[in-house]
C-alpha cells in the first residue's frame, strides 16, 4: 500500500535488497474469487478489486523496481 510518500510491504531483507509480499485471497483481491467490481477488504470497504489490483502494479511494478528492490509475491 501506498502512504505519504513510503511503499508498505510485508517483509524486507536489507542486506539482499529483497522485498516479500504474502499476497493472501481477501486483501489482495485474488482475481480467481473476485470480480472487478467486488469489495473483499473489509479494512478498506469503499475498495474494489480493481482498484486493489491497480494500487499493487503501482506498488509492486513500478515503484519497487524503480528502487531497484527485487520483489517475490507469495
Amino acid at each position: 500500500m501506498l502512504s505519504n510518500n513510503y511503499i508498505k510491504i510485508n517483509y524486507f531483507i536489507k542486506e539482499l535488497n529483497i522485498a516479500i509480499e504474502f499476497n493472501g485471497n481477501l486483501f489482495h483481491a485474488n482475481p480467481k474469487y473476485y470480480k472487478s467490481i467486488d469489495t473483499p477488504n473489509p479494512w478498506h470497504p469503499n475498495l474494489t478489486a480493481k482498484e486493489i489490483w491497480k494500487q499493487e502494479k503501482i506498488r509492486i511494478k513500478t515503484l519497487l523496481k524503480e528502487k531497484s528492490i527485487k520483489t517475490i509475491v507469495v
